[in-house]
């Protein structure tokens, strides 16, 4: 049971998130790096600013994407719970892209992007998918272990930090994600 001063402090997407246990390592994802303390853009904190490269040669500035809730989910192809996890973050995103959240893919491989695109391409990966190989967003946003997921607010504020693979697909994710949307000003 969630005590009620924390629902009121959370809110309505705060308790979708909450009761699906987004800050406990997922069934069987056992690391003795998820017991660490979360430090860096910690829920409360503005996001920090960055830039990153696209599959496509493009670049988005993080920073530019205020005004939207933003979830950015760190992963990379030789992590297994990663790979596992991202026909549920398409469905995610194919659910909630219309309604203009904004869902990307941060990968932290370093091979090239070329050879990134053909493994996109060979497991029909539909979500954005950022390049940080330089881990330039990793370090930003102090990430340990992967997945981590964050959720940005239309402010720019981190709201969420998720450690572990999720079943995305629970429809309670795409609804809380709407709530933080339709929050004014986000607060």
């Amino acid at each position: 049971m969630i005590p009620a001063a924390r629902v009121a402090a959370l809110g309505v997407a705060g308790v979708v998130l909450v009761a699906l246990g987004p800050w406990e390592p997922a069934a069987g994802a056992a690391s003795p790096a998820i017991s660490q303390p979360v430090v860096g853009a910690r829920e409360g904190m503005l996001a920090p600013g960055v830039v990153l490269a696209d599959l496509e040669g493009g670049s988005l500035d993080l920073a530019a994407l205020r005004g939207k809730v933003v979830v950015l989910n760190f992963w990379a192809t030789w992590c297994g719970p990663c790979t596992a996890e991202m026909p549920d973050l398409d469905r995610l995103w194919e659910a909630v892209r219309g309604d203009g959240i904004l869902l990307y893919a941060v990968n932290l491989d370093v091979a090239d992007a070329a050879g990134l695109k053909r493994f996109v391409g060979e497991r029909g990966i539909r979500v954005p998918i950022l390049l940080d190989p330089r881990r330039l967003a990793l370090r930003a946003f102090e990430i340990g272990p992967i997945p981590t997921t964050v959720i940005i607010d239309k402010r720019g504020v981190v709201r969420y930090r998720i450690l572990g693979a999720r079943p995305w697909t629970h429809p309670d994710y795409a609804a809380g994600l709407r709530v933080l949307k339709a929050e004014d000003g986000a607060g």
